[in-house]
């Protein structure tokens, strides 16, 4: 019995021995724990510091403005009202496809590439529209056939026009070319293209006729007059009003004399 008491005692003495041992791990723990939750919240407000100041217009305010591009028509202080009047905001918060939406409304402008470099410039890259040809009175039409109507058309000279309802640009361009195709081999230069309302279409020649095609057989009708009016009348051709082409096999001929010479029997 004594030799269990003894051993109840040196057990409670090696229990009172490690107390304060476990105390200091305790008090430990908990200031760890206070240091990890008071850096959670020191984060959490760094974080909503940072938050604020990216939103902040002053913050990184944009300085200078670079523009690259090979500018014929383009007026570099157009582009730049343009770049002033829709900058809202810093480095951060700056919207570039709002500025680049408000760069490629400029006139003579095809295509616009808008970025930030750090710290505080915005680099713009432009491509100018090219005028490959007139649309009606007041527009242009590039080399892709695209309608576009700047406010100044102070283009190169020149240019013939194509002319045809809203929205055919595309389809007057294509035909336009063919033409080309057909007739340059012959030393033959297209004045200008016209597709009607009635979708009827009728092309001149530099120093040459107005050739009237109609709505019918188009290709047909183009080939027919290559092959067969070039053919006839070679260089008499420069003496030659209209040509219309609306005819089965054939085609009337009217020259500037108002003489007319008519082949076959004519079509719709």
């Amino acid at each position: 019995m004594k030799g269990k008491k003894l051993n109840r005692k040196k057990q409670n003495r090696r229990i009172k021995k490690r107390s304060p041992i476990r105390a200091d791990r305790e008090a430990v723990r908990n200031g760890l724990a206070l240091l990890g939750f008071l850096a959670i919240f020191g984060c959490i407000g760094l974080v909503t510091w940072a938050g604020k100041k990216m939103t902040d217009p002053a913050t990184l305010p944009i300085r200078k403005v670079k523009f690259e591009g090979e500018f014929r028509f383009l007026s570099t202080k157009t582009l730049e009202k343009r770049v002033a009047e829709n900058v809202d905001g810093g480095f951060f918060t700056l919207d570039v496809e709002k500025i680049r939406n408000a760069v490629i409304q400029a006139p003579w402008v095809r295509e616009a590439t808008v970025r930030k470099l750090w710290p505080d410039t915005l680099y713009v890259r432009i491509k100018e529209q090219s005028a490959v040809v007139r649309w009606g009175k007041t527009g242009f039409l590039n080399q892709r056939g695209e309608l576009f109507e700047p406010e100044d058309t102070s283009v190169p000279d020149g240019l013939i026009t194509l002319y045809g309802p809203e929205g055919t640009e595309k389809l007057v361009y294509e035909k336009y070319r063919t033409l080309m195709g057909l007739l340059e081999p012959k030393g033959r230069k297209i004045a200008w293209v016209k597709l009607n309302d009635r979708r009827g279409w009728s092309f001149g020649i530099e120093d040459g006729p107005a050739v009237v095609i109609g709505r019918k057989e188009v290709d047909e009708r183009l080939w027919r007059y290559v092959m067969k009016v070039e053919a006839v009348f070679g260089s008499e051709i420069e003496d030659i009003a209209q040509v219309d082409m609306r005819y089965t096999n054939g085609f009337t001929v009217k020259k500037h004399i108002e003489r007319e010479i008519r082949t076959g029997s004519r079509g719709t």
